[in-house]
């Protein structure tokens, strides 16, 4: 067997679907659920507000690290 199908034979594609979706598709060979989400939960945390208070903090630290990014300048080497 060659290299390359032997890479294609371990790759894998990871996608986002309902659970009605999945229940239909579960018997085909090789897929498998790797995680599932739960709106209801993230609406919990939504409503909590320590949660609100490090996600407020966490969204003000990816801004200003993209601030700093920003201001990043790089030289050309000639």
């Amino acid at each position: 067997m060659s290299k390359i199908k032997e890479y294609y034979e371990k790759m894998f594609v990871t996608c986002t679907m309902p659970q009605e979706t999945y229940n239909e598709i579960k018997e085909l060979t090789g897929v498998k659920k790797l995680s599932v989400y739960d709106a209801n939960m993230y609406q919990h945390y939504k409503d909590n507000i320590e949660w609100q208070y490090y996600h407020e903090r966490y969204v003000d630290a990816k801004k200003e690290k993209q601030e700093c990014e920003d201001n990043i300048h790089f030289k050309l080497l000639k």
